[in-house]
């Protein structure tokens, strides 16, 4: 199982003459909590970035890997772009099945990821 999510990195880039703050979204191996794929991206997350992170994670060849390959199942943390139709079918091509995690919310604790 892996998971995946995105995290607004602590750096600015220049986009056009104009400073933002890069984002990173990646996929997670849950039982070695190795980072199997990655994409950083220079705007707001979208569902291009999701694809992108998941064909790293999912190529095992040079440059990518050695880590990777196919997941029998993805937790999601219900975000638009991991749930858009577009991420959706690539996800059901590869015939791996995802699993969105409850939303969060600041006065509960995150979900159980055992």
């Amino acid at each position: 199982m892996w998971e995946t999510d995105h995290v607004q990195a602590p750096v600015l880039v220049d986009v056009d003459g104009t400073a933002r703050r890069a984002w990173i979204t990646w996929f997670t191996d849950c039982a070695t909590n190795a980072v199997t794929g990655v994409a950083i991206t220079p705007g707001d997350p979208s569902r291009e970035s999701v694809l992108a992170a998941l064909r790293s994670a999912v190529l095992r060849a040079d440059p990518y890997g050695p880590l990777g390959g196919l997941p029998e199942k993805v937790r999601v943390d219900r975000g638009k772009d991991f749930l858009s139709r577009t991420v959706t079918v690539a996800f059901d091509l590869l015939d791996v099945t995802v699993e969105d995690l409850p939303a969060y919310t600041p006065t509960s604790r995150a979900p159980s990821r055992d």
